[in-house]
């Protein structure tokens, strides 16, 4: 991940190199706790027979708010990037150029 984003995000500067190495470090907790969850159930018991809901959904949940934070701060979502003035340039698709060449008449 870390490789595949510094070859496409040409805005980072080595200071938020750190910032994305903590990126992707939660990328791989998140996959270590996806894995340990495919394992486990999502209710748990008590040994009373008390169901509760198993711990590893909201530390996955929390992991995953603060993914996207970083990914935010790192200007890697579109909305973002259009923040900071780095949208990408898309094509015209058929119908804005028919209102291109309806408002030029």
């Amino acid at each position: 991940m870390y490789r595949r984003i510094v070859a496409g995000a040409a805005w980072l500067a080595e200071t938020d190199k750190p910032t994305l190495e903590l990126l992707c470090e939660k990328v791989d907790r998140r996959e270590q706790m996806k894995a340990q969850l495919a394992r486990s159930e999502l209710v748990l018991f008590t040994d009373k027979m008390y169901a509760y809901p198993n711990p590893l959904v909201g530390m996955l949940s929390t992991i995953e708010s603060e993914i996207a934070k970083l990914l935010s701060a790192l200007g890697l979502t579109p909305t973002d990037r259009t923040r900071m003035g780095l949208a990408e340039v898309k094509a015209r698709n058929a119908f804005e150029d028919f209102l291109s060449k309806q408002a030029s008449r």
